[in-house]
C-alpha cells in the first residue's frame, strides 16, 4: 500500500485491517506473532561489514595497474620502487575506505533514531516495550517530548503538534488532526505520524502501520544503502587507468615481436622481457595519489582554518567543479528558529494577551509561543507562569481556534487565538477599517510567506461551567494579528551573489509551503515569486518535462525526500551538482550528490552523509571552497598533463629506438631511476600557484584533451630523444644511455614549468617555493650522479665531458622553446583558431 494512503482512510476501515480495537490495544500473543512476520522495528540489516568495503576499494583499473607496475618492479629486482608504488596502493585503499566507512555510519545514525522504548496500549494495558518490538497494529501513546519510533496513522489529537522540519522541511510545527483527508490533500501536515519526528506540544495516539525498513526513514535508509557514488575524479581517473592499460599491452606486445622479429637469433628473449616490463611501469602515473592527497589535504587544511571540516578528501576538488548549488532554505538560507515579525494593533496590549491564550499550565510550549514570550520580554513586559489562567481549551482543528479563560478581579476574560479569518468572524462591531487592515496586513504579510494568528477577547462576569470554546466564542473584541516568520539568514544574499559571480547556478529544493520557499528565494535575489514548483507539479510531467524543469525551475518545494534526489539526479546528468541540507530528508539528496554539504546545527543524519561540514553559519565559506577545489583541479590537471606527455614521449621513443640498435637505449633500471626522480616534483605541483583565470568557471576533466596535449608535448619530448640519440649514436653506449638519462629527467622537469600556464613562461605567476625546490634538488641530483660511484654501480651511468654536458643542456633548452611554441600553438587554436589577436594574451601581451 501507498506510504501515505491511511490518510485518506477512516479510522474504523484502518482498525479492521490490523484487527484491533483502539481501547484495547493488540492482544500480546498478536504482537508476538507479528514481530515474527515483519521482523523488529529496527534499520540493522542495511549496515554492510567493514570487510566487504575494504574489498570493494581494491576493484579499479588503476588498482589493477598500479599493482601490476608493483609486481613487475619487484620482479625486476627494484624493491624500493615496488614498494613505493605498493604504500600508494595502501593509500588509495585507506581513503577510499574511509570514506565509504563513513557512509555506513550514516545508516547507523538513522537506526539509533529509533528510540529504545515506547508507551503503547495491549491487551487493555499501557506498556512500555522496546521500540525495536512495535509492530504493525500496535495502539502508540504520545505526548510532549517524545519522538515517533515508527510510521502510524493519528487516531486521537489533545493539542497534538509535531516538528517535522528534519523531515519535510516544514519550518512550523504541524498541527495534527485525527480526521481522515479527502483526496489530493497533503498528507505531511495533518493525519500521520512519521519516524524519527518529535511531539513538541499535546498528546496523541495512533495505530502504527508502518515499522522498520518499511518506514519512511527506512525507505531513505535503504535509498543510502542502494546508492554508490563515484567523485568526478574517480570516474576519469578509471577511465584514463583503463585506456593506459590497454595502449601499453597493445604497444609493449607490438614492439616485443617486431624486436624478435627484426632482430631475429640476435633478440636475446629474456633481456627483452624485463625490458617491456620496465617501460611499462614508466608509463603508469603512479604518483597521482600522493599528488592528490597532498593537494586534498592542503584545501582542507586551508578551509578547517575557515570553520569547514572536509570529511572527504576529494570533495575539495569536486567543489570546484561545481556548475549547480542546490540548498534547502530551513537552516541553511534562514535561522530555522520562529520570531515574531509582524503585529497589527498595539503591539505590548497583541502580545500580552497572545501569551495568555497560551498553555501556561503544563502541556509545553510550542515554537510559536516561545515566539511570542521572546518578543514580550523585548517590550519589556514579563508574565508570571500562570497568568491567572482558570480553564484552557486546546487547539480545535474544527474552529480552528483554542482559548483561555484568565480571571482578572471579579471578571472573567476569554482569550482566543487562531486563524484571522476565524477570529474576525467571532468578532462583534469590528468596523469597516479594520476589516479592510486587516485583510490588507493578511495580503501583505501571506506575500512574504509568514504565518498568522489573529487575538480576540471577551469579559464574563459570570462564566458558564460546562460551556464549549464554541459557546463562548462570540461577539468576541478583536485585538490584532501576529505574523511570525523563520528569518533569512544575514550572509545569505552576499554569497548566493558571490556564487553567481563564479558561474554557479543556485536552486532551493525544500519541503516547506510553496509561498514560503518563493518569498525567500525572493528575499535573497535568487527568483522571482512564480519561479516556483511544487512535489505534486514535478510528479505530474513526463521524464522529458521533469529533466526540462530541473534545469528551468530555481525554487522547488513541497519535495519529499526521493523527489530531492530525482531532482539531483536528473541535473548530474549534464552538470555537477553540489547540495547543502540539514535534515533526515536531505539525506538521500546528499548520498547522491557530487559534492554534499550541511551546517553544523544540521540533523546527525545529515552531518554523516555529508562531504563537508560548515562549523560557520556563513555560506561565503562554500564559495572559499569552490576556489580551493579549482586551484586542485588546476595542478591535478597540470600533473596528468606533464607527466603523461613526458612518460608517452620517453615510452615511444625508447620502445622505437629498441628495434634498430643491438642494445637497450636505456636499461630497465635507468627507466625506472627516471621514472622517481621526476616524481618528486611532480608531487610537489599541489602547492603550486594557479592563474586567475583557472578560478573564474568551473571546469571538468575533459580526458581527450588532456590526452591531445600529451600527445602533442610527448611527440616533441620523443622527437629531442631522437636527436639526443643521433647526435650521441658514436658515443660509447654507456654514455649515450647517460645522456639520453639526463635528457628524459631535465626535459621532464622543464615541461612541467612550461605546462605550468597557458600563458608564455615569463608572463605566468612565480612557481611555489616547494615546487622550485624539489626542481632545484633534482636537478642537482641528475647533473652530479653520473660522476659519483652509486651511479656507476648501480645506475650504470658515465661520466659525461664537459662538452658533452654542454650538448645535453642545449637540447634541454631547444626541447623547453620547442615546447612552449607547441603549447601556445594548441591553446591559440583552442580559443578560436591561429588568429595573432587572440594569441597576444597568451604571450602576456596587449592589443
Amino acid at each position: 500500500m501507498e506510504i501515505h494512503a491511511r490518510a485518506f482512510m477512516e479510522a474504523e476501515e484502518i482498525f479492521r485491517e490490523f484487527g484491533v480495537k483502539p481501547e484495547q490495544g493488540l492482544d500480546p500473543k498478536v504482537a508476538a506473532a507479528r514481530l515474527k512476520k515483519y521482523g523488529g522495528n529496527t534499520l540493522s540489516n542495511y549496515v554492510n561489514p567493514w570487510r566487504r568495503i575494504l574489498v570493494r576499494q581494491l576493484a579499479s583499473p588503476f588498482m589493477y595497474l598500479l599493482a601490476a607496475a608493483a609486481l613487475f618492479a619487484w620482479l625486476l629486482h627494484e624493491k624500493f620502487d615496488a614498494l613505493f608504488i605498493l604504500f600508494f596502493i595502501a593509500l588509495n585503499t585507506a581513503l577510499g575506505f574511509f570514506q565509504e566507512y563513513r557512509s555506513e555510519k550514516t545508516l547507523r545514525r538513522l537506526r539509533d533514531l529509533i528510540v529504545p522504548t515506547s508507551r503503547v496500549r495491549r491487551g487493555g494495558n499501557e506498556e512500555i516495550v522496546p521500540t525495536t518490538a512495535l509492530v504493525p497494529g500496535d495502539i502508540l501513546l504520545l505526548r510532549a517530548g517524545d519522538v515517533i519510533p515508527a510510521d502510524m496513522r493519528i487516531i486521537s489529537a489533545r493539542h497534538l503538534a509535531v516538528d517535522e522540519s528534519t523531515m519535510s522541511g516544514e519550518a512550523f510545527p504541524v498541527e495534527k488532526t485525527s480526521r481522515s483527508l479527502k483526496k489530493g490533500a497533503n498528507a505531511l501536515t495533518k493525519n500521520l505520524g512519521f519516524a524519527a519526528t518529535v511531539v513538541v506540544q499535546g498528546e496523541g495516539e495512533g495505530i502504527v502501520y508502518a515499522t522498520g525498513k518499511m518506514t519512511n526513514v527506512g525507505s531513505i535508509a535503504g535509498f543510502i544503502a542502494r546508492t554508490s557514488r563515484q567523485s568526478a575524479f574517480q570516474k576519469h581517473i578509471a577511465r584514463l587507468s583503463t585506456f593506459i592499460l590497454y595502449l601499453v599491452l597493445v604497444t609493449l606486445g607490438g614492439v616485443f615481436l617486431l624486436n624478435l622479429l627484426l632482430k631475429g637469433p640476435e633478440a636475446k628473449t629474456i633481456e627483452l622481457i624485463i625490458f617491456s616490463i620496465a617501460l611499462a611501469v614508466s608509463v603508469v602515473p603512479e604518483a597521482l595519489p600522493l599528488v592528490m592527497t597532498f593537494s586534498f589535504s592542503r584545501g582542507a587544511r586551508k578551509l578547517a582554518a575557515q570553520k569547514v571540516v572536509v570529511k572527504r578528501l576529494s570533495s575539495v576538488e569536486d567543489l570546484g567543479n561545481v556548475e549547480i548549488l542546490c540548498t534547502d532554505k530551513t537552516g541553511t538560507l534562514t535561522e530555522n528558529v520562529l520570531r515574531v515579525a509582524n503585529v497589527m494593533g498595539d503591539a505590548r496590549n497583541v502580545l500580552a494577551c497572545a501569551a495568555r491564550g497560551s498553555d501556561v499550565v503544563g502541556r509545553g510550549h510550542g515554537p510559536f509561543d516561545a515566539a511570542i514570550f521572546v518578543a514580550i520580554s523585548k517590550h519589556g513586559q514579563y508574565l508570571h507562569d500562570r497568568l491567572g489562567q482558570e480553564r484552557f481549551y486546546p487547539f480545535d482543528p474544527v474552529l480552528k481556534l483554542n482559548g483561555a479563560v484568565i480571571k482578572e478581579g471579579e471578571e472573567h476574560t476569554l482569550i482566543i487565538r487562531g486563524a484571522p479569518e476565524q477570529i474576525l468572524e467571532a468578532c462583534a462591531g469590528i468596523s469597516a477599517k479594520e476589516h479592510d487592515d486587516a485583510d490588507a496586513f493578511l495580503v501583505e504579510e501571506g506575500r512574504k510567506g509568514r504565518r498568522v494568528i489573529g487575538i480576540a477577547r471577551r469579559a464574563f462576569e459570570t462564566l458558564p461551567k460546562n460551556a464549549t470554546l464554541k459557546e463562548l466564542s462570540v461577539g468576541m473584541t478583536f485585538i490584532g494579528l501576529v505574523s511570525f516568520e523563520d528569518p533569512v539568514k544575514k550572509t545569505a544574499e552576499e554569497a548566493i551573489q558571490r556564487a553567481k559571480r563564479l558561474g554557479i547556478q543556485i536552486k532551493v529544493i525544500t519541503g516547506d509551503r510553496p509561498e514560503v520557499a518563493g518569498a525567500i528565494a525572493e528575499q535573497v535575489g535568487l527568483t522571482e515569486r512564480a519561479d516556483v514548483m511544487t512535489g505534486d507539479d514535478f510528479d505530474a510531467l513526463s521524464e522529458t518535462e521533469q529533466l526540462a524543469a530541473a534545469m528551468r525551475i530555481a525554487v522547488f518545494a513541497r519535495m519529499n525526500p526521493m523527489q530531492k534526489a530525482q531532482v539531483i539526479d536528473l541535473l548530474q546528468r549534464t552538470h555537477t551538482v553540489a547540495f547543502l541540507g540539514d535534515g533526515i530528508n536531505d539525506a538521500p539528496g546528499l548520498k547522491i550528490a557530487n559534492v554534499s554539504m550541511a551546517v553544523k546545527e544540521a540533523s546527525d543524519i545529515a552531518r554523516e552523509a555529508a562531504d563537508i561540514v560548515l562549523l560557520k553559519k556563513d555560506l561565503h565559506v562554500i564559495v572559499n571552497g569552490i576556489r580551493e577545489g579549482r586551484i586542485i583541479f588546476a595542478n591535478t590537471t597540470t600533473y596528468l598533463k606533464s607527466t603523461l606527455a613526458s612518460n608517452f614521449g620517453n615510452f615511444y621513443s625508447i620502445a622505437i629506438l629498441s628495434l634498430f640498435v643491438n642494445f637497450l637505449p636505456l636499461l630497465p633500471v635507468q627507466i625506472l631511476l627516471v621514472n622517481l626522480l621526476t616524481d618528486l616534483p611532480l608531487t610537489a605541483i599541489s602547492t603550486d600557484e594557479v592563474e586567475r583565470a583557472e578560478l573564474q568557471q568551473p571546469k571538468h576533466y575533459d580526458i581527450r584533451n588532456i590526452l591531445l596535449v600529451a600527445t602533442l608535448l610527448g611527440g616533441v619530448s620523443s622527437l629531442f630523444d631522437f636527436i639526443a640519440f643521433g647526435i650521441f649514436i658514436h658515443a660509447d653506449i654507456p654514455v649515450l644511455q647517460t645522456a639520453l638519462f639526463m635528457e628524459s629527467v631535465l626535459t621532464e622537469l622543464l615541461l612541467l614549468f612550461s605546462i605550468r600556464s597557458r600563458r608564455f613562461f615569463i608572463h605566468a605567476r612565480p612557481p611555489s617555493f616547494m615546487l622550485t625546490a624539489a626542481s632545484i634538488g633534482v636537478f642537482l641530483a641528475t647533473a652530479i650522479l653520473p660522476f659519483t660511484s652509486v651511479g656507476h654501480t648501480y645506475f650504470h651511468l658515465a661520466s659525461l665531458t664537459s662538452w658533452q654536458g654542454v650538448i645535453v643542456l642545449g637540447l634541454v633548452g631547444a626541447y623547453f622553446l620547442a615546447s612552449e611554441l607547441v603549447k601556445l600553438g594548441y591553446y591559440t587554436f583552442m580559443n578560436g583558431g591561429l588568429n595573432g589577436r587572440r594569441a597576444l594574451p597568451l604571450l602576456g601581451l596587449r592589443s
